[in-house]
């Protein structure tokens, strides 16, 4: 209706699916599981570094020109502002566990990294990436897979969990 004969259907994106389905469940189970442990001074701090965290990750979502919900001709669509605040609070959220939370089991520490290595491999297109080699999308001309800023946050991700399983586990419990 707007002109857009190609680009990435809101249903197609699938971290949109990631959040309902992993990223909000989630956050809800940390935030009723921890919240008598958590301390103010440090939900403030969350809080602002999941807002910075999002708001780089939004400008850097308007350098694409691939038209999408989010995003349409390098500026945020108001669902891309919606996102920015869902995800700030989302991420405001999964800091607090991962640096402020104490007696954090260790298979749910590794629990909560895999399912959001698993959100962020699909939010960042991989998977329609990989779908691509099976099945043409001819609306969708975006390479996903060959996107340097799609691996490096996957990179960067990956190092920090796996820090925080591998060198932190101290402050876990072997629960």
């Amino acid at each position: 209706q707007r002109g857009i004969n190609h680009g990435l259907p809101f249903v197609w994106h699938f971290g949109m699916w990631g959040d309902l389905l992993i990223v909000s469940p989630l956050a809800a189970y940390l935030i009723g599981r921890f919240f008598r442990h958590w301390r103010l001074r440090w939900m403030v701090l969350s809080l602002a570094c999941g807002f910075v965290a999002a708001s780089l990750l939004s400008w850097a979502y308007t350098l694409s020109s691939i038209p999408e919900a989010h995003v349409q001709n390098h500026n945020l669509t108001a669902a891309g502002a919606g996102h920015l605040l869902y995800m700030a609070l989302a991420l405001s959220v999964f800091i607090q566990f991962f640096l402020f939370t104490p007696g954090v089991p260790t298979g749910l520490l590794w629990l909560v990294s895999l399912l959001l290595l698993v959100h962020v491999f699909v939010g960042t297109h991989m998977a329609l990436g990989v779908l691509k080699i099976i099945v043409p999308l001819n609306w969708y001309p975006a390479q996903p897979l060959k996107n340097l800023f799609g691996w490096i946050t996957l990179a960067t991700l990956t190092l920090a969990m796996l820090s925080r399983a591998l060198f932190w586990l101290p402050r876990c419990s072997k629960q």
